[in-house]
């Protein structure tokens, strides 16, 4: 419910001061923050754990409690954001594209397109439970291994934000292509360094694809309707993600194998919609 309220918000403000910067730089960078702190987060409750290791259910609540720090700072920034810019939608200037309340089988082929890859894009539990079970890596340790996929994320999505702004939507197939085939690298086999090559493909396709979408809903859509296309495509994308989860969750108790191809071809899928949309509207 948090990431519910917050989200639609959040990018609604972030694409208004896109009109300035560009779409695709804009959500590059606020991304690549995003990224960081995902990527800080789980060093920061590790290096607790170094000095206090977890042997009790009140060595969690004092972990769950260190987060209060960053939370407080969050407040207090978003209180100055909001005594800075009180009405970030005059950032905003006309949509360049269609919009969506003039829907068209453009937009609906990219929502297809949003749902084919979240659907194939396996959670991080799963990898991390995995992981586990093949006794690769030390439980203390498996935190780590997140943190690394989110500073990848954080790197790519500034690269492939900065080139939305020059290549258009069509700069969503280079990660779509890329990070397809991280399935089969970290589910496929037991070597660690292709398990770790897996994880880079899921960090890249993670960072890249999800600020790139978001990016594209910024260019489409009026500011009048923005906050509302958000949550649309938050709909989209969450709840194709939990069936993709679900979906892979099971399998993976069947047949590893079938889980691996599940996973990349519906990412695959993906793929040709977004060409679609980039031809159709000229992104």
């Amino acid at each position: 419910m948090g990431r519910a309220l917050r989200l639609p918000a959040n990018n609604t403000m972030l694409s208004f001061a896109g009109m300035e910067v560009g779409e695709g730089k804009d959500f590059a960078i606020e991304e690549f923050l995003d990224s960081v702190g995902a990527f800080i987060g789980p060093v920061y409750l590790y290096l607790i754990m170094l000095f206090k290791p977890v042997v009790s259910v009140n060595d969690y609540r004092l972990l769950f409690g260190a987060l209060a720090l960053p939370a407080i700072i969050t407040l207090i920034v978003l209180g100055k954001a909001y005594k800075k810019f009180p009405q970030p939608e005059k950032f905003a200037s006309k949509p360049q594209f269609k919009s969506l309340n003039q829907p068209n089988k453009a937009l609906l082929v990219y929502a297809f397109g949003i749902s084919m890859f979240a659907l194939g894009f396996i959670d991080f539990p799963i990898i991390t439970m995995h992981i586990a079970q093949l006794g690769l890596v030390s439980t203390a340790d498996l935190p780590l291994l997140y943190a690394y996929s989110m500073l990848i994320g954080a790197f790519s999505t500034l690269i492939f934000g900065y080139l939305y702004d020059w290549l258009g939507l069509k700069t969503l197939v280079i990660p779509a292509l890329l990070s397809a085939g991280f399935s089969y690298f970290v589910f496929g086999n037991r070597s660690l360094g292709l398990i770790m090559l897996g994880i880079t493909l899921w960090g890249i396709g993670m960072g890249a694809q999800e600020s790139l979408m978001e990016s594209v809903i910024g260019t489409i859509v009026p500011s009048e309707n923005r906050a509302f296309g958000f949550g649309i495509f938050d709909i989209i994308f969450g709840i194709s993600w939990f069936l993709g989860s679900w979906i892979s969750g099971i399998l993976y108790d069947h047949s590893i194998t079938l889980m691996i191809v599940f996973s990349i071809g519906t990412q695959l899928l993906a793929i040709p919609c977004y060409l679609f949309v980039a031809w159709k509207n000229k992104i």
